[in-house]
């Protein structure tokens, strides 16, 4: 997937919960996971990254979860 098909993906999901991303921050999300700097990332690292970022994995999930707890 090159990056207008992942701002495609991730602008069509975050518009779900009306969050409306910022093309720079797109590219930084972008930059950060295609690790070899290809322009190219696969479906799996794009999978990946939605846990990580979004998922049960995600820090700010955590992080959230904690907070809901004091």
């Amino acid at each position: 997937m090159n990056f207008e098909e992942f701002s495609l993906t991730l602008r069509n999901g975050l518009g779900y919960i009306e969050v409306e991303p910022t093309n720079q921050e797109l590219a930084t999300l972008f930059s950060d996971i295609d690790s070899d700097k290809s322009g190219w990332i696969s479906y799996k690292t794009y999978l990946e990254f939605l846990i990580a970022y979004f998922g049960t994995k995600s820090r700010v999930r955590y992080e959230i979860d904690l907070n809901s707890k004091i």
